[in-house]
């Protein structure tokens, strides 16, 4: 597996990290000051297949820390079923933002999907 900026430091401060005695995800980086140059459409997702029989709406529940993007770019985190973005968000620059108001209609669909959350650079 190539490294990247979002894999270069799994488990450490990257990925599935052990912190107050629970557990995150981090998609980018608990180290404050950490540079990579990134470009538009580069993003970290966590993905899990669900039966989504019998569900009408997945919820995002997140905090989310996210750095300034420069200028003409922000960060959206989306929810994608099988690949395709059913909803999204743009997020301001701030620290511990809780993000409880992303969600995608889902009625309807049935079996097991393949359902994401991502964390992308956009142009805004």
């Amino acid at each position: 597996m190539a490294l990247d900026a979002f894999s270069a430091h799994l488990g450490i401060d990257q990925g599935r990290v052990e912190q107050d005695g629970g557990a995150v995800f981090v998609l980018g980086s608990l180290m404050p000051g950490r540079m990579y140059e990134l470009e538009v459409g580069d993003y970290a997702e966590i993905v899990q297949s669900a039966d989504l029989t019998n569900v009408d709406l997945l919820r995002v529940d997140a905090t989310v820390t996210v750095p300034a993007a420069p200028s003409g770019l922000a960060w959206e985190l989306g929810i994608s079923i099988d690949g395709i973005l059913r909803s999204a968000r743009r997020l301001r620059t701030a620290s511990g933002m809780r993000v409880r108001d992303l969600a995608a209609n889902v009625a309807g669909m049935s079996g097991v999907h393949e359902v994401a959350a991502r964390l992308e650079l956009v142009r805004s």
